[in-house]
């Protein structure tokens, strides 16, 4: 049996009460999206407010178990933070392996097993370690670039490129942080 939802627009006042409802029972998480073409379930969400970019979205195919990241995930290259956050580009990847999928498809690389987090992981939270152990050693802006080299990720492609640029952002950002607490 198919029940379907009627909603009545002339009466509708916009609390999305009956949104919420439909999310709950159909166990799709506040602030995603469930699409069902054919026989395959397809949920989109946007995993943080800000990662790579604002509004960067997942698509994950549950039943296949594959999940489509875009540039929340790049591998064999250096991402860029210019548009984004290192504190949510981390938050992303928790979200993104707690799905459990076996296929990832990033936006950069070849990679797509579900390991394919671990080595972009590994670069974001060390820039962080450094970036931080730095601004607790009153390290300034101008001086940040040439104390986090990171020399173990130089042969990443566009490492000479925006390496330095992502060490400045994540700079501005925690120290952002470091200045609300």
């Amino acid at each position: 049996m198919k029940l379907g939802f009627l909603v009545d627009l002339n009466l509708c006042m916009g609390c999305k009460g009956c949104e919420v409802a439909c999310k709950v029972e159909n166990e799709v998480p506040l602030g995603s999206w469930r699409l069902r073409v054919k026989y395959i379930d397809i949920m989109i969400s946007q995993p943080v407010k800000a990662a790579h970019t604002k509004g960067d979205l997942i698509v994950f195919l549950k039943g296949q178990k594959v999940l489509f990241v875009g540039d929340l995930v790049f591998s064999g290259r250096i991402t860029s933070l210019r548009d984004g956050s290192l504190v949510g580009s981390l938050e992303a990847l928790d979200m993104i392996d707690a799905y459990g999928a076996k296929v990832i498809v990033g936006g950069h690389g070849y990679e797509t097993d579900a390991t394919v987090t671990e080595h972009f992981r590994s670069y974001l939270q060390e820039m962080k370690k450094e970036v931080q152990y730095a601004l607790d050693e009153d390290v300034g802006m101008e001086d940040i670039t040439k104390k986090v080299t990171m020399p173990q990720y130089k042969n990443m492609k566009l490492y000479d490129v925006l390496h330095a640029r992502n060490v400045l952002d994540a700079y501005k950002e925690l120290e952002m942080i470091e200045d609300e607490e």
